[in-house]
């Protein structure tokens, strides 16, 4: 059951609340990994993750509960408006304004949990090429987390933020992590 279909079930339950104002909120992530150590392949992975949040509030108190289970929602409504129905003693108050519904697209043309992960492997082997093609380079580490690189130079701690791009270096960011080692200094 996806996000918009827990949603329109809630809004059921969300009616028969007794609490003067009742707000849920959820989320849906989902990602992928590459990691490297030196020239070899690490880690592989994927992940993905549901939860959200109920407010509530009755006569002046608010409750608030969270979850990652989509499963026991009901009674996470009701513990929220349990907590706000203890908290509260006086009247509630909350402006008049119209309510806002809105989905906000990511701005990126390809969405990257749609990229098989093969492909995000092979853009990772180039980069990697490119770090142990220069000499004097002892060890490395990368990590491909979608959309973005992060490159930790290991010798003075710079980490770098790339755009994974097959028409080169794309730099988006970059800082300086203070000495954490003998070798980093």
């Amino acid at each position: 059951m996806n996000v918009e279909d827990i949603a329109h079930s809630l809004r059921d339950e969300l009616k028969k609340s007794t609490a003067d104002y009742v707000e849920a909120r959820f989320e849906e992530t989902e990602s992928s990994y590459l990691t490297y150590r030196g020239r070899e392949l690490e880690a592989t992975g994927r992940s993905s993750g549901r939860g959200g949040c109920v407010r509530a509030l009755i006569k002046g108190g608010w409750g608030f509960t969270s979850f990652n289970r989509f499963d026991n929602l009901v009674s996470r409504l009701r513990l929220a408006e349990e907590q706000a129905r203890a908290a509260g003693s006086t009247r509630s108050q909350l402006a008049e304004i119209t309510p806002v519904v809105d989905r906000v697209p990511s701005g990126i043309a390809r969405d990257p949990v749609e990229i098989p992960l093969a492909e995000k492997k092979s853009l990772l082997d180039e980069y990697n090429e490119v770090i142990w093609g220069i000499p004097r380079i002892q060890t490395s580490t990368i990590a491909y987390a979608d959309s973005r690189f992060y490159c930790l130079s290991e010798d003075d701690g710079e980490v770098v933020l790339i755009e994974p791009s097959t028409e080169g270096w794309k730099e988006h960011g970059r800082f300086k992590l203070d000495p954490q080692t003998d070798q980093r200094k």
